[in-house]
């Protein structure tokens, strides 16, 4: 399906389900990453409609992926080896983990293995 407005899964969110990355410090300026993680989703082919969406007005910037399908966000949360499961703000299932080192590290080798097979 791909790639759909923050608002549509946003309004969804009872039955949809998001990953959120975590800026490792304050600091608006940090750079996250979305692209990596937009271009893993696209790797990894996933099952249905996923939205991203980065908010840097908070403390510790944040990118917020949401999707569809629970097995999307499952996997995505594999890769990145998060470090919790919570519930919050009506989402169906939500995983958070800090944009850190270690999360890039595994977020450019799923990719690297995706597209080299």
């Amino acid at each position: 399906m791909g790639v759909v407005a923050w608002a549509q899964l946003w309004e969804a969110r009872s039955t949809a389900h998001v990953v959120v990355g975590y800026g490792e410090r304050p600091n608006p300026a940090q750079k996250l990453p979305t692209g990596q993680l937009e271009a893993l989703i696209v790797a990894f082919k996933s099952d249905g409609r996923y939205a991203l969406m980065t908010n840097v007005e908070k403390r510790l910037p944040t990118v917020h992926v949401a999707f569809a399908s629970a097995n999307d966000a499952f996997r995505l949360a594999d890769i990145v080896k998060v470090g919790r499961l919570e519930r919050n703000n009506g989402w169906a299932s939500q995983w958070t983990f800090v944009c850190d080192e270690a999360a890039r590290t595994q977020i450019s080798r799923a990719l690297r293995d995706l597209w080299i097979g």
